[in-house]
């Protein structure tokens, strides 16, 4: 998969899409640490770190599994703190 030239920032009304910096570590780290959370996850869709506008906290990754860019395809793949679970927060993210 080719890469972003410009690695883009992405807004929502309670969401910043963005590239994912070392200040973002111990956030990862507080929702990483969950079985639940990490059961399914693959590598290659850690695109973009998912900040919570209301406390500026990362609350998970999202982006490309893979992308098919001649046939206008793509798989996307997600992680989420499980405090954040079924409020909506990735169906508005991936919109």
């Amino acid at each position: 998969m080719e890469s972003f030239k410009i690695f883009p920032v992405l807004e929502t009304s309670r969401l910043v899409l963005r590239k994912l910096s070392l200040e973002d570590a111990q956030d990862i780290f507080d929702y990483a640490k969950d079985l639940e959370v990490n059961k399914y996850e693959k590598e290659g869709y850690r695109d973009w770190e998912i900040e919570y506008k209301e406390n500026k906290k990362i609350i998970g990754t999202c982006g490309f599994v893979w992308w098919d860019r001649k046939n206008y395809k793509a798989e996307i793949g997600y992680v989420l703190s499980r405090k954040y679970w079924n409020q909506g927060l990735m169906t508005e993210a991936v919109r």
